[in-house]
C-alpha cells in the first residue's frame, strides 16, 4: 500500500478540524510575533531606540532562537510526533508573549522575544508534516492553504487586536492593571495576548496523533543524510528566503510608513491594514492552494513552482510602487494587492518541497525552509529596511522600502526560474 494511499480518507468536515487548528496555532504565532509593528514607535520611545535597533528588536532576539530550536523540534517531531511538540510550543510562546508585556528595557524585551522564537521554532515544520500523513498528495497544497492562511488571519487579527488596544490602552501612556501594576500601552497589548494560547494548546491536545508508524519515521535505504540538500529544494528555500524578507519588511514597516507619512494614528493603521490582511491575504492563500493543486495534477512539481513564480514576478512592481506613491488611498489598493500576491505565492513551492524531498528527509527539510524564511524575513528583511531609512535620511522611509522590497522579491523570482527549470 502506498503511503498516499494509506492516508485517511478525507470526507465530510470532520477531515478539515485538523488543519483549521494548525490555522489557529498559526494564527496566533503570527499575532504574537507581528503585534511588535504596530508599536514601534512608542516602543522605540520608551526605550530609546532607534529605526536600525527597532528593525533588530523585532528579529534578532526572535529569529536566534527559533533557529537554535528549529531543527531539535523538527528532529523531537519525528519521534514523538508533531502533536506533543505543537502542543508544547504553542504553551511556550504564548508565556513568552506575556513576559514581552512586562520587560522594562531593550535586554529584557529581546530575552522575551527568543523565548517567542524558541516556542514557535517547533509549529511549521510539525504541522506540515502532521498534514502529509493526514491527507492524499493532491489535496496537500490545499491544506498547506488552509494552515499558511493563518499567516495573514494573524498578521491581520495583530492589527485590528493591536488597534482595539490601542483605542483602549494609548500606547503612548501608563495604565494601572490589575496584579500586573503601572505598565505602558504596548505592555498591555502583549500581556492580553498571553491568554488565548492555553486554550488552543489544549484543543490540540485532544487532536487524535498520527498512529506510531506515522510518528516515527525509519530511515530509508539511499536517503541522502539530512545535512546534505538537492540543487532543487535548495532553489526554493532560498528563493522564499528572499521573497519573505521583501514582504516580511514591508509587513512590518507600514504600519509606521502610514503613521509617518500620512498622519495616520496607531488604530486607525491597524483597523485599516489587518482588514486587508484578513481578506486579501486569507483569500490569496486559499486560492494559492487550490490552484496549486490544480497545477500539480496536470504537471507535477513543476507546475506548483510555475504557478509560484508567476505570482511572486506579479508582487515585484508592486513592491516597488507602494510605498512611494503620494496617495494614501492609492497606497491602501496597492497594499492590498502586494498582500493578494504575496499570498497566492506562498502554497505552491511549499508543497512542490514536500513533493521533490523524500519522506525521512521532509519535516527537517521544513525545519530548513522556516531557518532560511526567518533569517530573510523575520531578522533581515526588517532590519535591513530600519538600516536603509537611518542611512538614507533624505529619503524617508518610503523609498527604503521600495528598494529594498522590489530588489528582494526579483532575486526570489530569478531563484524560481531557476528552480523551475530542474523541476
Amino acid at each position: 500500500m502506498t503511503a498516499a494511499t494509506a492516508r485517511p480518507a478525507s470526507a465530510g468536515l470532520r477531515p478539515w478540524l485538523l488543519p483549521v487548528l494548525l490555522m489557529a496555532a498559526n494564527t496566533l504565532s503570527f499575532v504574537d510575533r507581528q503585534i511588535l509593528a504596530l508599536l514601534i514607535d512608542p516602543i522605540r520611545r520608551d526605550l530609546g531606540l532607534g529605526d536600525a535597533a527597532a528593525g533588530m528588536l523585532y528579529g534578532l532576539g526572535f529569529t536566534l532562537s527559533y533557529l537554535f530550536a528549529a531543527f531539535p523540534l523538527a528532529w523531537l517531531a519525528d519521534r514523538v510526533g508533531p502533536r506533543r511538540v505543537i502542543v508544547g510550543s504553542v504553551m511556550v510562546w504564548s508565556l513568552a508573549t506575556g513576559l514581552c508585556g512586562l520587560a522594562r528595557s531593550f535586554a529584557s524585551l529581546a530575552a522575551a522575544r527568543m523565548a517567542v522564537g524558541l516556542g514557535e521554532g517547533g509549529l511549521t515544520p510539525a504541522a506540515l508534516a502532521w498534514i502529509n500523513r493526514q491527507f492524499p498528495r493532491e489535496r496537500v497544497a490545499t491544506m498547506i492553504g488552509v494552515f499558511q492562511s493563518g499567516i495573514y488571519l494573524g498578521n491581520g487579527l495583530a492589527l485590528l487586536v493591536g488597534g482595539w488596544i490601542a483605542l483602549h490602552f494609548d500606547p503612548w501612556a501608563a495604565h494601572r492593571v490589575p496584579v500586573l501594576g503601572t505598565l505602558a500601552g504596548w505592555q498591555v497589548a502583549f500581556a492580553l495576548l498571553a491568554l488565548p494560547g492555553l486554550a488552543l494548546a489544549a484543543a490540540l491536545a485532544l487532536c487524535p496523533a498520527p498512529g506510531p508508524g506515522d510518528a516515527r519515521l525509519e530511515p530509508r535505504a539511499g536517503v541522502a543524510p539530512p545535512w546534505r540538500i538537492a540543487p532543487l529544494p535548495a532553489l526554493l528555500i532560498a528563493a522564499y528566503a528572499c521573497f519573505v524578507m521583501g514582504g516580511n519588511g514591508a509587513q512590518v514597516w507600514t504600519p509606521t510608513l502610514l503613521q509617518r507619512h500620512f498622519g495616520w494614528a496607531v488604530h486607525e493603521a491597524g483597523f485599516l491594514l489587518g482588514s486587508i490582511s484578513l481578506v486579501c491575504g486569507m483569500l490569496g492563500t486559499l486560492a494559492g492552494g487550490l490552484a496549486g493543486d490544480a497545477m500539480a495534477r496536470r504537471a507535477g512539481p513543476r507546475g506548483m513552482v510555475t504557478i509560484t513564480l508567476a505570482a511572486v514576478a506579479t508582487v515585484v512592481p508592486l513592491a516597488l510602487a507602494f510605498p512611494l506613491v503620494p496617495s494614501a488611498m492609492l497606497a491602501i489598493v496597492l497594499v492590498a494587492a502586494h498582500q493578494a500576491a504575496s499570498a497566492f505565492a506562498l502554497c505552491g513551492g511549499m508543497a512542490a518541497l514536500q513533493a521533490v524531498v523524500p519522506e525521512a528527509q521532509r519535516t527537517r527539510t521544513t525545519a530548513l525552509l522556516m531557518v532560511g524564511i526567518n533569517l530573510g524575513g523575520t531578522l533581515a528583511g526588517p532590519w535591513a529596511m530600519g538600516a536603509v531609512s537611518q542611512a538614507w535620511p533624505g529619503a524617508g522611509l518610503g523609498p527604503a522600502m521600495a528598494l529594498t522590497g522590489s530588489l528582494a522579491t526579483a532575486t526570489a523570482a530569478l531563484l524560481l526560474a531557476l528552480a523551475r527549470r530542474l523541476a
